[in-house]
């Protein structure tokens, strides 16, 4: 057991781990970051294979207007950034882009007074941290006056790729929440894939073991085992070393906060399939993300990657990606095969496409019903001087992962003052 006593160890390396690292290191505490797997990131993981092929664990991006990404990281994204052409391709309507609906006249997912209503709705969402319902949004866009021709074909998927989930059956004040970062910027990816935001985060702290006093030290493949209150502190065990910290910021997922805390959280999850094809020709022409209306459908919608992203394909070749919402019994190949015969119905002429990988994400994103958000976990546990950070007690999302990590480095900074 090493001597050194670390104001804060952050156990978990997704992005609420990395972001409450970085609000500790930043307000002075001595920091370590403990991570069970191999790399930092969490969900935001990409793979690279030996073609030159870029994959990230599963459909993502980033919206521009998220404002918790700090300042230097920022800075480091904007360069490698690359931005979606706003609104979709709706197969068998056109194109709609919903932040300027009136250049979407002969769309056939809208109506004129759907049209308006975009204008209306952009308008709405400015007011959604004022805004109390307990409405689905499937609800909530009835109420407010689309047609459900606009929901069917164009809500459905597009927001169903966001929130996995095509009823709609979701709290709609997070629709409308995501709803208003998505119209204050751009839906970027990163040339490098999605680990990028993670890196970027973890770029400005440099070790230095020989002044604990402002090191930001890291651990990966490093396990914790049990959390124990100690003299001054607590005895954080992992699989290879035991650890002193004045306090503990857990950043798990609620299984393994569970543990180590002696209690269960409730978590529901939606889970997705995202496979990858590649093709020696342009797979669709534009950014913009095609999106499949159809009531059976089996993906959700298409991505033109290469296209956004030209780094994720090496030269001569194109990339793309599928989403299959939920989970499925069929082999990958049987499912890559399923999806291909799907896509040629669309009318789009798509070249041949070859499949290279699938990524079942089984735990995606937490259940958002309505209401959810009054149930959220504390950020204080049972243990003085152990806090919580991560979707299980704010939401699923990227910015609200960085949210929930500085405030649980806040709630540790503040009881170390106190203490």
């Amino acid at each position: 057991m090493s001597d050194v006593v670390y104001d804060v160890a952050i156990v978990g390396g997704g992005l609420a781990g990395i972001n409450a690292g970085v609000t500790a290191w930043e307000e002075g505490l001595s920091t370590i970051l403990i991570e069970s797997s191999d790399e930092f990131g969490g969900k935001l993981r990409s793979d690279r294979d030996d073609e030159g092929f870029t994959y990230d664990r599963g459909f993502q991006v980033n919206f521009s207007s998220y404002d918790e990404i700090p300042v230097y990281a920022q800075g480091l994204l904007g360069d490698l950034a690359e931005s979606y052409s706003p609104g979709a391709k709706i197969v068998g309507c056109g194109e709609l882009n919903q932040w300027d609906p009136l250049k979407s006249l002969f769309c056939k997912a809208v109506s004129l007074p759907d049209l308006l209503t975009l204008l209306k709705l952009n308008l709405f969402a400015k007011k959604w941290q004022s805004f109390q319902t307990r409405q689905t949004a499937h609800e909530f866009l009835v109420e407010f006056g689309f047609s459900p021709n606009c929901i069917a074909k164009f809500f459905t998927p597009f927001l169903g790729g966001i929130f996995l989930d095509r009823s709609l059956s979701f709290s709609a004040r997070q629709f409308l929440k995501t709803w208003f970062f998505l119209s204050q910027g751009s839906t970027v990816t990163f040339s490098e894939g999605i680990q990028c935001l993670p890196g970027a985060l973890l770029s400005e702290f440099a070790l230095d073991p020989s002044n604990i006093e402002t090191a930001f030290h890291k651990r990966l493949n490093s396990r914790v085992t049990s959390i124990v209150p100690s003299e001054g502190g607590f005895d954080v065990s992992t699989n290879s070393e035991l650890i002193r910290a004045r306090s503990v910021v857990i950043a798990t997922d609620p299984s393994a906060a569970g543990h180590l805390l002696s209690q269960q959280f409730k978590a529901d999850y939606k889970s997705s399939i995202c496979l990858y094809f590649s093709s020696d020709k342009q797979i669709t022409s534009g950014r913009s993300i095609v999106l499949n209306p159809t009531s059976t459908a089996l993906i959700n919608q298409l991505v033109p990657l290469s296209n956004v992203n030209p780094a994720c394909a090496p030269k001569g070749k194109n990339l793309c990606s599928a989403t299959i919402i939920g989970e499925r019994t069929e082999s990958d190949e049987e499912l890559a095969a399923m999806a291909i015969n799907e896509m040629n119905t669309w009318g789009m002429n798509l070249p041949p496409l070859e499949f290279k990988r699938a990524y079942r994400i089984k735990e995606a994103q937490l259940l958002q019903d309505p209401g959810f958000e009054d149930n959220v976990s504390s950020i204080e546990t049972h243990l003085s001087g152990v806090f919580l950070a991560g979707e299980m007690t704010t939401s699923s999302s990227i910015n609200d992962a960085l949210k929930s990590g500085r405030l649980a480095a806040e709630a540790a900074l503040a009881y170390l003052k106190n203490k």
